[in-house]
């Protein structure tokens, strides 16, 4: 079990074998906008970074995967992520709240939130 925390704290019953420090940094929406989205994938994806997406359904994840291809990068849909791979985008059904970018390990994590933002917000 992973567990991301901005600030430590006790869980009953969660006694965690190990405890890391990441350096992380949220992510700003893309508000739907497409360009934005890709310029930010391709900026990461030159730097060598592992790129995880997760969306809603996998019809979802299967568009946003075709899209991807469409502009050039190397993107797979995964059902079970086993590894990630460098310059290689992955997308799988999830869902998490928010993305992060942790640069010291060379991952960025995407919501469908960030690129789909809810309309009722």
């Amino acid at each position: 079990m992973v567990s991301f925390n901005m600030l430590p704290r006790i869980v009953e019953d969660f006694k965690p074998k190990a405890i890391a420090n990441f350096n992380a940094i949220g992510l700003n929406s893309y508000a739907g906008n497409l360009e934005y989205l890709i310029e930010e994938l391709r900026l990461k994806s030159n730097r060598g970074y592992k790129i995880l997406i997760f969306t809603p359904t996998e019809a979802k994840g299967l568009r946003l995967k075709n899209s991807l291809k469409e502009e050039g990068f190397n993107s797979v849909y995964k059902e079970d992520i086993d590894e990630l791979i460098e310059n290689v985008i992955t997308i799988t059904t999830g869902s998490i709240s928010k993305g992060m970018d942790f640069p010291d390990i060379k991952l960025l994590i995407v919501s469908d939130t960030e690129i789909h933002p809810s309309k009722n917000k």
